[in-house]
């Protein structure tokens, strides 16, 4: 059976000599586990669909329950978020928590916010532990988990006054957000502890945002 669904790869494990495991999460189907042929070799045509964050067009083909990738095209390009380490982390963070969450949210939903803090943390304007902040609270809203925190007038001087700030935020309205960023990393880690208590598990990609920023505030 052939099929064709547009996803973003939230994870790729390399296989035997030039081969890729690639983890989708499509719009469409949710995830998906595919494999990549000859993706690791110099040239292949289809190396960018297997890098973590790339947003493609995909053709796919399954036998046996098994989804091979025949095809791709590229829609967004998230990978070059790498040179911007804080960035990058983010982005793995939202890659980290949609595999976690997928299950439990519409994955059409969901899959419009991905695309939102992904192309947000591009254009890279906001702090982008703010975009992850706002991603986490979003996912935990949509899950049914966790209740939207209202916003009480009060200045965000607290991480819970942040939360409450930034729920009344779109992603896009972020960019005009600006909040000082050790509380930004404070509710970051209020909202990932949230975040660990509903699904029981470790968000590493959050450990590595939070060092980052903190040994950036040291280097300063």
């Amino acid at each position: 059976m052939e099929k064709k669904i547009t996803a973003v790869t939230l994870r790729a494990t390399d296989l035997r000599e030039s081969d890729r495991s690639v983890c989708l999460f499509s719009p469409e189907e949710g995830l998906i586990t595919a494999t990549m042929r000859g993706v690791r070799k110099q040239g292949a045509k289809l190396k960018f669909a297997s890098q973590p964050l790339a947003v493609s067009r995909f053709e796919l083909t399954e036998k046996g329950g098994r989804y091979t990738v025949t095809g791709a095209e590229s829609l967004m390009d998230a990978y070059s978020l790498a040179a911007d380490p804080e960035a990058y982390a983010a982005a793995c963070l939202v890659a980290e928590c949609t595999e976690l969450a997928a299950l439990s949210v519409e994955p059409d939903k969901l899959f419009v916010v991905i695309l939102k803090a992904l192309r947000v943390l591009v254009v890279g304007s906001v702090d982008p532990a703010l975009v992850a902040v706002k991603f986490v609270q979003k996912t935990l809203s949509m899950s049914g988990f966790v209740a939207v925190p209202r916003r009480r007038g009060e200045e965000a001087t607290t991480p819970s006054a942040l939360l409450g700030a930034v729920a009344a935020l779109t992603l896009e309205e972020l960019e005009g957000a600006t909040y000082p960023r050790e509380l930004v990393s404070r509710a970051l880690r209020l909202v990932i502890g949230r975040f660990e208590d509903v699904y029981e598990r470790k968000v590493g990609s959050a450990d590595v945002l939070i060092k980052l920023r903190r040994a950036q505030s040291s280097a300063k």
